[in-house]
């Protein structure tokens, strides 16, 4: 789990990052700063979606494998619509409450909805709740 945990991370950060730099670009000029600002946002962005998938998704795995012995695929199915149509409710209130929030929400959003997607995909592919 740690494994696919670490790659979701990884590839999430790099959505996040990508996402963050096409907005700054459509936005403002940033000239040659944008490889720095690349590096910076990539590595910021890879330690903040570590925490949230261990903070949000992670404890909702674990409950439905180890509490209600369920499957990978039975807790996808739970749990799924409902943190995304949270995440998308708490991204649209934040990013309404400032005009340069979204900056920030959007790719979140994105993110997030793409991290569950990744994980859950990884830990069907190594047949995950056989180790149970």
């Amino acid at each position: 789990m740690i494994k696919a945990i670490s790659s979701t991370a990884l590839r999430s950060s790099l959505m996040a990052s990508g996402l963050l730099i096409l907005i700054i670009m459509m936005n403002e000029t940033v000239g040659v700063y944008i490889v720095l600002i690349a590096f910076i946002s990539f590595i910021i962005t890879f330690f903040i979606a570590l925490f949230m998938i261990i903070a949000t998704v992670v404890p909702l795995i674990l409950y439905g494998l180890l509490i209600q012995h369920s499957t990978i695929e039975t807790v996808f199915k739970q749990f799924f619509p409902y943190y995304a149509l949270f995440s998308f409710g708490f991204c649209v209130y934040l990013s309404l409450s400032d005009d340069e929030a979204y900056y920030i929400f959007v790719p979140a959003f994105f993110t997030s909805i793409m991290a569950w997607l990744w994980l859950f995909k990884s830990l069907l592919n190594t047949n995950y709740e056989n180790k149970y």
